[in-house]
């Protein structure tokens, strides 16, 4: 029963650990410089309610975000994208409705 325990609180250290990691790595700098750009395929646009389908999942878009190194209203880049084209986007781990926020976007030549 002893050695479970202290097997139990290994576990959870290493996973409390691993977790500070990860989030030091993906939250980067203060202004987002560090974070890692994500790649994906835009598979639909919902202009109406500011949302993009990527990559099988639906991210939101604020009011006003960083498009191609400009900041641009969601309109705006809205208006930009096609379905099928490549991005490269970073974001948030803030909910708009359930939908995780996009913050940094950027058509990707590739």
């Amino acid at each position: 029963m002893r050695k479970m325990t202290f097997g139990s609180l290994l576990v959870m250290a290493f996973v409390l650990l691993c977790t500070g990691a990860v989030a030091q790595s993906m939250e980067g700098g203060a202004d987002g410089a560090d974070r890692t750009m994500l790649r994906g395929t835009i598979g639909g646009i919902i202009a109406d309610e500011h949302r993009i389908l990527m990559n099988d999942v639906v991210y939101a878009l604020p009011q006003v975000l960083e498009f191609n190194g400009e900041e641009r209203t969601a309109e705006q880049v809205l208006r930009k994208l096609e379905t099928g084209e490549r991005v490269r986007f970073q974001s948030s781990f803030e909910n708009s409705n359930g939908y995780q926020t996009i913050e940094v976007l950027s058509t990707d030549p590739q």
